[in-house]
């Protein structure tokens, strides 16, 4: 495709101005997708992924049912452990939904902007807890629940683009 619109640019034919900047338009924003459109689809699946872990794990107090879910087996371990197991747990389904989500070229703007889309995705997690109510979220043990969501993030990534070469999808 990338070859299409370089003969596309280079080419002497002429064709109408309108009608050439409408195609080198549509062209161009398909192949290098709007950041802040990706990150609109990312929140948004991080919105879903995020609530339907509420239902396996409860995040600063707020879960979608009573039982401890998750947090009865990891608090064993201790506050910290299961702050940082909760905080991977609730990216994990984010960053597997992308995977399967987003088109090809959203997602190499993604990684190319991992580190930027993760704060983005804390910040919001942060906020919509904090709107909630929860004043667990100030608690030092927190910084243990976003380094819980980063590795999973980086790692989950990582893993997600060895699968999608492995079994050869595009990308």
């Amino acid at each position: 495709m990338k070859n299409d619109y370089q003969n596309f640019t280079t080419t002497k034919e002429s064709a109408p101005p309108d009608i050439a900047l409408k195609v080198k338009s549509l062209v161009q924003n398909e192949l290098n997708p709007s950041l802040k459109i990706i990150l609109m689809k990312l929140c948004g699946l991080h919105f879903v992924a995020g609530l339907s872990s509420l239902f396996f794990c409860h995040q600063f107090g707020h879960g979608v049912h009573r039982h401890d879910g998750l947090m009865a087996p990891l608090m064993k371990y201790g506050e910290s452990v299961c702050q940082f197991a909760c905080g991977g747990f609730f990216f994990l389904g984010t960053t597997l939904l992308l995977f399967f989500i987003l088109n090809p070229d959203e997602l190499r703007v993604v990684l190319k902007n991992r580190y930027g889309a993760l704060l983005a995705l804390v910040g919001l997690s942060t906020a919509g807890f904090i709107c909630s109510g929860s004043t667990e979220v100030l608690a030092a043990t927190t910084l243990f629940w976003i380094a819980g969501a980063t590795v999973i993030w980086l790692v989950g990534l990582n893993f997600g683009i060895t699968i999608k070469k492995v079994l050869k999808f595009s990308y």
